[in-house]
């Protein structure tokens, strides 16, 4: 359930920087235009300030999502060949 902090039962509150959900849904764009997809459902849903956790499938090393840490509820997925990587 996403909301503010002190109602009951709530799991997901608001992002405290502004711009945030701008800032992980640009992300996410940038992802989804080279091949990702969000592939929990629900997943990077925007209300004002609040953002729905999301997991992105497969992550590889053309996006900016591989390359920057978000500090946000999105978790990139990517695959590798040997441990090593």
């Amino acid at each position: 359930k996403m909301g503010m902090p002190w109602s009951a039962g709530v799991k997901i509150t608001p992002l405290p920087e502004p711009d945030k959900t701008k800032y992980l849904s640009e992300l996410i764009a940038d992802a989804e235009a080279k091949g990702a997809k969000v592939v929990n459902k629900r997943g990077a849903t925007v209300d004002r300030t609040l953002f729905a956790p999301a997991v992105l499938y497969p992550a590889n090393k053309e996006m900016r999502i591989f390359h920057e840490e978000q500090f946000g509820p999105v978790v990139p997925i990517t695959t590798y060949r040997e441990e090593q990587e």
